[in-house]
């Protein structure tokens, strides 16, 4: 399948390299911020990858790349807290990652070593389980993980998964500033349940971009929403800001009374 588009603000590839080629690269610790890996074709590949990955001296920042699924996730995840690049953004877009994969991916990034704080699974087979895994060791208090940005738009999962993400939102400590969760199962539930996670608050939320809600004006109106607010939020590029500006609105106005 046609990988997804990159985030809205993130830069081209510094180049489009075979794995073997990025091996190489690696391994001689060129002066490269950024690479866009081929797909690995085999665990032995992805085995192969994250030891180079772990002992590079490469500046590397971003990584877009494809391992081979969840067992590819397992022998590739670890690295990301011990390799000595300072990785702080990740693309693992159409990787047939599933509940299990999310699960090795968390647990590497939940550790203290690991800088990551945009993380891009679009495109995967992430069901309601794994957003909820994602959920609880990212999302959590006291996340030793500051995740900023979180892409899991083109998944699997419904309205538990959005009822998880809303748990998620409600959470002083949630630090996201960025989520996309377009293309996937929610329903009016869904929907609702990640707005009252942003009304919850006792603080306005760092979200400034809220991606793949979609919003008609009956739903609108069962949240309390204004119909002006669902019509400022069709034009194209909105990203959720309407929204976003009016839950702000309503979480300020609940503190003065």
């Amino acid at each position: 399948p046609r990988r997804p588009a990159r985030p809205k603000g993130m830069q081209d590839p510094w180049n489009t390299v075979s794995w073997t080629e990025a091996i190489r690269i690696l391994a001689e610790g060129k002066a490269v911020n950024e690479l866009n890996v081929h797909n690995m074709p085999s665990l032995g590949a992805a085995e192969a990858f994250a030891k180079a990955l772990r002992d590079t001296r490469c500046p590397l920042a971003t990584l877009d790349t494809v391992v081979p699924g969840d067992e590819g996730l397992r022998v590739f995840a670890p690295v990301l807290h011990e390799t000595k690049a300072p990785l702080k953004i990740l693309n693992l877009t159409v990787c047939e990652i599933g509940d299990k994969g999310v699960v090795y991916l968390c647990k590497a990034m939940e550790h203290s070593r690991c800088p990551i704080a945009r993380l891009n699974l679009a495109g995967n087979n992430i069901g309601d389980v794994g957003i909820k895994t994602l959920v609880h060791h990212l999302l959590r208090p006291n996340c030793r993980t500051p995740l900023l940005h979180l892409d899991v738009s083109e998944n699997n999962f419904q309205d538990a998964g959005a009822l998880s993400l809303g748990e998620g939102i409600r959470s002083q400590s949630c630090s996201l500033t960025s989520l996309d969760v377009a293309h996937n199962e929610l329903s009016e539930l869904g929907i609702k349940a990640i707005v009252a996670g942003l009304l919850a608050r006792s603080q306005p939320s760092p979200l400034r971009v809220l991606r793949g809600l979609e919003m008609t004006v009956d739903i609108a109106l069962k949240c309390g929403i204004p119909v002006h607010v669902v019509s400022e939020m069709d034009k194209e590029g909105s990203e959720g800001g309407p929204l976003l500006q009016w839950v702000s609105k309503r979480v300020r106005a609940s503190q003065v009374h």
